[in-house]
């Protein structure tokens, strides 16, 4: 049964959808097949198209797609239209983790030992490259875990993820009961540990066949900040020592009582070679620092990045108090103005983690504006109450968030892959260039390929000459 009147037109326009793989609190994810390749995917779309929920399932693209780990699920294309959002994603096949767990049978024997390590390993790496990029995952449950035939873990559902600095809005309690932290269920400010705390609860299901502190919210809470559950070697003498104490440790209820990921590594050593993200180079920070030294801040510079970096990262330590942006372009994308929608978002990600006063701060006095050109807005507090617009992409108001912010501290908005932009999106950006105010302390850092002072690159080019009368804009080779 495909329960056919949820089916978005649009994705049945395009794929054959062959049934429902499971549902959440906004989204429906369908088993579908490309109706001229026969390519298998699967999408997740919303239930109930709101702005709101449009919002959050384009974040959790966008995370997916800086997510290029083997043990995370792998985001394709993303579709946004009139009453309408969807993505494609890799199709899982495999079963829960916990089913999978079932099939290591009584007793633990040496090729018990092996595959627990193995999957667990995978299972701590993949938390470990969500962390490095500065997010959390906050739903690690047996639900959003498969395991494939060749025992290989995947980490999916990625619908409550962000910034590590992203709270909770109050009275909002996220998360599953059973395997969230009690410092998650209290709506407090959540850390890596609050990942870890899952990890472990899954991996006490794995062995014992149920969570540790049970899966009723209330009951599961108390239990929590009463004390510890049954112990591992207690209930499974047979399961080595360092696996026991590990997850003994991980659902400890003070989070500063939790391994950390190099005490992790120690017992499930990652099977994985990732290298760490990449760093604007010193050079383009350097630049940055000097060019802020300037008398007055009128001024909008483009920096071309150096080669190879396609995973391109903001300096963790910046030298100078800013606001940092970072949009990845060249993903698959399918929405009217793309570039400006993807800038929206992670604005509104910024302006979320802010403090009230500042972030109303920010915020133009022509809301409603705001909203009707990017709609996504709505999920800023000041901005829910409104309702969201119509989505004109009219890059007035989004220029005027970024002006505003300016002149409390500089913005640094970074565009990765800048090589891989469209022409569209060059005209977009060009759009938005010209409607700051000559006075906003922005710097546009296009990473991609290597170019030098002479011979920028092409989208550059053309940037620059769509922007002409914009007598600030200057290249700013790194």
């Amino acid at each position: 049964m495909t329960h056919a009147a949820s089916v978005p037109p649009a994705l049945r326009a395009e794929f054959d959808v062959q049934g429902l793989i499971g549902t959440g609190s906004r989204g429906m994810v369908w088993a579908c097949s490309r109706r001229h390749s026969g390519g298998l995917r699967a999408v997740k779309a919303l239930q109930r198209y709101t702005a709101a929920d449009a919002a959050i399932l384009k974040a959790e693209f966008r995370t997916l797609s800086r997510c290029a780990h083997p043990h995370i699920v792998r985001a394709h294309r993303l579709v946004s239209g009139p009453g309408h959002c969807w993505f494609e994603m890799d199709r899982l096949h495999g079963v829960r983790i916990t089913r999978w767990a079932e099939t290591l049978g009584p007793g633990w024997t040496d090729a018990t030992d092996q595959r627990f390590r193995q999957v667990a390993a995978q299972l701590v790496s993949a938390v470990q490259h969500v962390h490095a990029l500065g997010w959390l995952h906050r739903d690690i449950k047996p639900d959003n875990l498969h395991v494939d035939d060749d025992d290989n873990v995947v980490l999916f559902d990625f619908d409550l993820a962000g910034p590590r600095s992203l709270d909770s809005s109050p009275g909002q309690i996220l998360g599953t009961p059973g395997y969230r932290p009690p410092e998650q269920a209290l709506g407090l400010t959540l850390g890596p540990a609050a990942d870890w705390f899952s990890v472990g609860s899954v991996l006490y299901e794995m062995l014992t066949g149920h969570p540790p502190y049970g899966r009723r919210p209330r009951a599961s809470l108390r239990a929590q900040r009463r004390g510890r559950p049954t112990a591992l070697h207690t209930l499974r003498p047979e399961i080595p020592r360092d696996i026991t104490v590990l997850v003994r440790d991980l659902i400890h209820s003070e989070p500063n009582r939790r391994p950390t990921h190099e005490q992790l590594a120690d017992t499930f050593p990652s099977p994985v070679r990732t290298s760490p993200p990449h760093r604007l180079s010193r050079g383009t920070t350097d630049n940055f620092h000097k060019l802020l030294q300037r008398p007055g801040l009128n001024w909008i510079d483009l920096c071309d990045g150096t080669a190879g970096r396609r995973r391109a990262m903001l300096a963790s330590d910046p030298p100078v108090a800013c606001f940092d942006i970072t949009v990845r372009l060249g993903l698959d994308e399918q929405m009217p103005h793309a570039i400006l929608d993807a800038i929206a978002g992670e604005t509104v990600s910024l302006l979320r983690r802010m403090p009230r006063p500042m972030r109303s701060g920010g915020l133009p006095r022509d809301r409603m504006s705001l909203l009707d050109a990017f709609p996504d807005f709505v999920l800023v507090p000041e901005l829910s109450s409104f309702g969201a617009g119509r989505s004109t992409g009219a890059v007035g108001p989004l220029a005027s968030v970024l002006h505003r912010l300016s002149t409390r501290d500089p913005i640094r908005l970074v565009l990765e892959d800048f090589h891989a932009i469209r022409p569209m999106d060059v005209s977009d950006l060009a759009r938005l260039v010209a409607a700051l105010p000559s006075n906003s302390a922005i710097s546009l850092i296009a990473e991609g390929d290597a170019q030098d002072a002479d011979a920028p690159s092409e989208p550059l080019r053309r940037l620059k000459s769509q922007v002409a009368n914009h007598s600030t804009l200057r290249i700013q080779p790194e």
